[in-house]
Parts: C-alpha cells; sequence; structure tokens
C-alpha cells in the first residue's frame, strides 16, 4: 500500500512546462533499421567523448605520481567503468541515453588534494562520496529541490556547459595560434556540415546522421598524419587484451583510510557533480522529447553513486554524466538509448583492449576540439531554445541576464594568472565556485530566482 504513492512520486514532472525541442528519427525506446546502423551510431558516441577520459587519467596518475605502468591501468580502468556506468545508467537507471564518464569537476578536485592528503585517503573518499551519493539517489531526497532547479536555471546550466566545453574545443584548435591545428580544426568542421546537409539522402540518410564520425575518421586518422606527427608505434606495442586489476590501490579494509578533510574536500566537488547531472539530464530530455521526470533525477545520481563505489575498486576515477552526446543527439535525431548501450560496449572493449584505446588516442587533440565546438553548437542552442520556453517575465528576464553575465565573466577573471596566488589562498568551494561557470550558473541561478521571483515579486500587487 505504500508503494503506490513512492511511484507517482517518482512520475512526477520536474517542471509543469514541457520544452519539445527536436523531433528525433529514432526515440528513446525505439531502434535504428539495421544493427549496422546501431553500430554506427554508437561508435560515433564514443568518439566525440574521448577526449577527457583520456586525459584526465593522465592527469590525476601525474598529481599521485604513480608510475608509467599504473597510469596506463588507470586510463583503461577508467574506459571500463566508463562503459560500464553507461551500460547501467541506459539500461537499469533513469533509462536516458546519457554517457557517463570520469568527472572533470572531481579530478581537478583529486588533483588539488594531492598536495594535502595521500593516496590511499583520496580512494577512500571517492568511495564514501560514491555511497553518498547512493543514498541521495534511493532516499529521494533531490525531489525536494526541484522547486529551486526551475526551467529558466536548468536552461542557464545547459547554455553554460555548452559554452563553458565550446571554449575549450575552440582552445584546444587555435593552440598556440598553430597553422596545423586550425587547419586540421577548421577541415572537421567544414567536412562534418558539407557531409550532413549536402549528402542527406547517401546510404539512406546514415552518411548525413554519422557526419560527425566520418569526419573524424577521414581527418584524425586520414589527413592529420600528412600534417603532424602521428606516434603509430604507440599503438604497435600496445597488446590487444588486458583485463582490469581488482583493487590495484588497495582495498577498504587494507590501503585505503578514511580521512574526514578528503571526504569533505571531495563532498564539495560530488555536490557540484550532482547539479551538473540535473542539467545533463535535463538537456537529454529536452532533445530526446520526453518530459523531465523526478524518477530521472533519483534514479541517475543513484546510479553514478553505485558506479563511483566501484570505481575506485578497479582503480579507476569518479564518474558523471557528460553533455557532450546531448548535442551529438540534437544533431543526429538519434534519441535511441539502444544507441548509447552499443556505445558502452564499445567503450567496455576500449577498456579491455589498449590497442584500440591507443587508436583513438592518436587522433589530434585540434580534430576533436573541431568535434567539441560543433557538439557544443547544439547543446548551446538547446540551452538557449530552453530558455525560450520559459515565461518571459521581468523577472525571469533579470534572473537569465545577471546569471549568464556572473556565470561566464567570473571564471574569466578567476582564473587569470594574475589571481592564482589569491585563488589558492581560498576554501575549496569557493574556488571551485568562483572557476567553475556551470556551478557558479547553479549557485547564482538557483539564488537570483528565489530572491527575484519568490521574495522580491510576492510584495508586488497582482494586477
Amino acid at each position: 500500500m505504500t508503494e503506490a504513492p513512492n511511484r507517482k512520486s517518482e512520475d512526477e514532472l520536474v517542471w509543469n512546462e514541457v520544452p519539445h525541442l527536436i523531433d528525433p528519427i529514432y526515440k528513446i525506446d525505439e531502434r535504428p533499421d539495421s544493427i549496422w546502423e546501431s553500430l554506427l551510431y554508437g561508435w560515433q558516441h564514443t568518439l566525440i567523448d574521448m577526449g577527457t577520459p583520456l586525459v584526465l587519467p593522465i592527469a590525476v596518475s601525474a598529481a599521485l605520481k604513480l608510475s608509467p605502468e599504473q597510469s596506463i591501468a588507470m586510463i583503461s580502468a577508467t574506459l571500463f567503468v566508463m562503459g560500464i556506468s553507461t551500460l547501467l545508467q541506459s539500461t537499469f537507471g533513469n533509462r536516458l541515453p546519457v554517457i557517463q564518464g570520469p568527472c572533470s569537476t572531481t579530478g581537478a578536485t583529486i588533483i588539488s588534494m594531492t598536495a594535502l592528503f595521500p593516496p590511499s585517503a583520496i580512494w577512500g573518499a571517492i568511495f564514501v562520496c560514491g555511497f553518498i551519493e547512493f543514498v541521495i539517489g534511493t532516499t529521494g531526497l533531490l525531489k525536494y529541490i526541484r522547486v529551486l532547479f526551475p526551467m529558466a536555471v536548468a536552461g542557464l546550466v545547459i547554455t553554460c556547459i555548452g559554452l563553458n566545453l565550446g571554449m575549450l574545443g575552440v582552445t584546444w584548435v587555435v593552440a598556440e595560434a598553430d597553422g596545423a591545428n586550425m587547419f586540421l580544426g577548421a577541415l572537421v568542421i567544414v567536412l562534418t556540415c558539407v557531409l550532413r546537409f549536402l549528402f542527406p539522402n547517401v546510404l539512406k540518410g546514415i552518411l548525413s546522421r554519422g557526419s560527425i564520425l566520418f569526419s573524424i575518421l577521414i581527418v584524425g586518422l586520414c589527413v592529420a598524419p600528412f600534417v603532424e606527427t602521428i606516434d603509430w608505434h604507440e599503438i604497435a606495442r600496445r597488446p590487444w587484451f588486458a583485463l582490469p586489476e581488482f583493487f590495484p590501490f588497495g582495498h577498504p579494509f587494507k590501503g585505503w583510510t578514511f580521512v574526514e578533510g578528503a571526504i569533505l574536500g571531495l563532498m564539495v566537488a560530488i555536490i557540484g557533480s550532482i547539479v551538473e547531472m540535473l542539467g545533463d539530464f535535463a538537456a537529454t530530455s529536452a532533445v530526446c522529447g520526453v518530459p523531465y521526470r523526478v524518477s530521472h533525477m533519483n534514479k541517475g545520481v543513484r546510479t553514478i553513486g553505485l558506479c563511483n563505489m566501484i570505481a575506485p575498486m578497479l582503480g579507476s576515477v569518479s564518474v558523471t554524466s557528460y553533455s557532450q552526446n546531448s548535442g551529438l543527439i540534437a544533431n543526429t535525431r538519434i534519441a535511441s538509448r539502444f544507441v548509447i548501450q552499443i556505445g558502452a560496449c564499445f567503450i567496455i572493449l576500449y577498456g579491455l583492449c589498449p590497442k584500440f584505446a591507443a587508436l583513438l588516442a592518436v587522433i589530434p587533440q585540434a580534430v576533436q576540439g573541431g568535434v567539441f565546438v560543433l557538439v557544443c553548437c547544439s547543446i548551446t542552442v538547446a540551452g538557449l531554445e530552453l530558455l525560450h520556453t520559459v515565461p518571459q517575465t521581468d523577472g525571469n528576464k533579470m534572473v537569465i541576464g545577471l546569471t549568464l553575465l556572473f556565470a561566464l565573466g567570473t571564471p574569466a577573471y578567476f582564473n587569470a594568472p594574475e589571481h592564482a596566488h589569491f585563488m589558492e589562498g581560498l576554501p575549496v568551494f569557493a574556488r571551485l565556485l568562483l572557476s567553475n561557470s556551470i556551478i557558479l550558473a547553479v549557485v547564482a541561478g538557483t539564488f537570483l530566482n528565489v530572491l527575484i521571483n519568490h521574495v522580491l515579486l510576492r510584495f508586488v500587487p497582482q494586477k
């Protein structure tokens, strides 16, 4: 008798308004016409999400001062956990077509924590914070904050995610004003647009919908070797198959330590990643044409928490949801979670096959940057379209304008090299808030929405 209200609560909408941004060719529970199409679209998703899974474990392993062998093992383990968590999320979690991957927010925090805590405390903190995430998702606490997370704030977060990642992609393309980088980045953008818009009916539309994949392969593996030096030896010396090691850095009863300061420091980053996740789930729901429900929040965070308990057991960094693939869905209009499950199987193979993962790793960063720019265009536009569906009241306009300016301008100021000394003297959460436009968008947007729409406007006489 007690389960019915819980199910009803889980089915509740996060917002009263239901945004409708695109009409998917294949909806969430539909499958492409052939398995070859599914393989193509699934592989395409993995190729746009390979930047952070390759870069972040390298940065974390360097900060932890791991050996080269341990660093390679961490990269493979991270890819393996990324695939497992994506499969769990799309099959048993919130069942949205969302790719999971290593979390930049927690990764950056871990890197900063290595100066204060030993690796044993960091692995213990990842496990404990994963357990806390699991409890938050299981108990349904997130449904009580949805009033503080209206569509206006979600649209702001999605827009800032697109702009934030887009600026990273532009940086990779124009790095050091190198002509080769700019040529490769521009070429992958132009080729993608040509394949998508000039060949909409070739191979029954597969060439158009797979334009990003074909552009990456053509530019990254066929054109790039004539422009930049590709280390093919790095691929040749990798084995074809290798299982991830279980408990490579110890376990809760031996090798891990549980230090309050490390747990609290990482928990701040976890809260930030949860906020980003809610924005990612909102973006994915919007581009897939489905209502954003409370169950998407609770089940999504619960699954991520479970995966973050598994991650340190395999020597991987913590994971979160990714927003890049929502941009790809908006581009291709392929919203099938079956495609994401296929992609998850590919990512698991990357983790089990170091040679295959190395093949992706040699694709120049400028090519990845060009793809990031394309994908982030769609994320940004999806956020702006979501903001357009918000009631255009004076209060909402003020919330949107102020939040965007502060969320984009504040990190640009405090991330400048001349302010590095000032930032070092601040608490962890203050540094995270001032340097991360996504978290700042949530905090500022939520605060301003409550202040303007729920406090100040209460004193305005109703017409």
